[in-house]
């Protein structure tokens, strides 16, 4: 699993997102995008979200 996911729309703008691991929250996923923000079309929107399962599940294998 990656630990890190970029979405780049039709703009070239960038919706990313990040494991971290929180002193406070423990595994967390921080997002970021570029400063225009990034379009998700709608159809796309389960390739966004699997994304960030995916980002999500390599807390598992960071923690083993």
């Amino acid at each position: 699993m990656n630990k890190t996911f970029q979405f780049i729309d039709a703009d070239q703008d960038v919706a990313g997102a990040e494991l971290i691991d929180d002193k406070d929250q423990g595994p967390v996923i921080w997002l970021q995008t570029t400063a225009n923000g990034a379009y998700i079309p709608v159809d796309r929107l389960d390739e966004f979200i699997a994304g960030l399962k995916n980002v999500a599940a390599s807390t598992t294998t960071a923690s083993a």
